[in-house]
């Protein structure tokens, strides 16, 4: 995936697809719909910054046949609002005192979960090179490289094991519009 993404193959990509491939919650399904909401081959796509942050972080087996990119979309805690935080991707990664890289480093988070200053909005997409602001509990006010982070509502790719092979099954963030409403189930009176 990493080599197809830097050279920019939609064709091969496409080919990766399920039929029925997911694009988005609510942008169709398969190749073609792909193609019409990313628009692959324009310079101005955000597929390629999307597809690059996804396939620079690890991975999730959820079972033998189904595996998802990235990680965090597994683990990250059900009863945490997922607009409201981010999850830092590695260790030692920098908390600065302005959004620039030459800004004073005043604290560091290692794999942790932080609140960001604002929540997002859906759908999110965090660019990569721009920076994200944060009040921490212990530092303030501060910023992060959005390199350094990844969204719990950001997108993700599945993929799952169809007849023996791999399939790229969906690429899609939350649109989180009308969440799942939660109930109890009622006991047969």
């Amino acid at each position: 995936m990493r080599r197809l993404i830097r050279n920019r193959d939609t064709r091969t990509l496409t080919a990766m697809m399920a039929r029925d491939f997911r694009v988005e919650f609510d942008a169709g399904k398969g190749p073609q719909a792909f193609v019409r909401h990313w628009r692959p081959s324009s310079p101005a796509s955000a597929l390629w910054d999307a597809l690059g942050r996804l396939f620079s972080l690890d991975g999730h087996y959820y079972s033998q046949t189904l595996f998802v990119v990235p990680h965090i979309v597994a683990h990250y805690p059900i009863d945490m609002d997922p607009l409201a935080n981010v999850v830092a991707v590695r260790d030692h990664v920098n908390l600065r005192s302005g959004p620039a890289a030459d800004a004073p480093v005043t604290g560091v988070l290692e794999h942790e979960i932080i609140a960001l200053a604002e929540p997002m909005q859906p759908p999110v997409m965090i660019r990569s090179g721009g920076f994200i602001e944060f009040v921490h509990p212990e530092v303030g006010r501060c910023f992060v490289a959005a390199n350094d982070v990844y969204h719990p509502a950001g997108h993700r790719a599945f993929f799952e094991k169809r007849g023996g092979r791999w399939r790229w099954i969906s690429l899609a963030a939350p649109t989180l519009a009308d969440p799942p409403e939660l109930t109890r189930a009622r006991k047969p009176s």
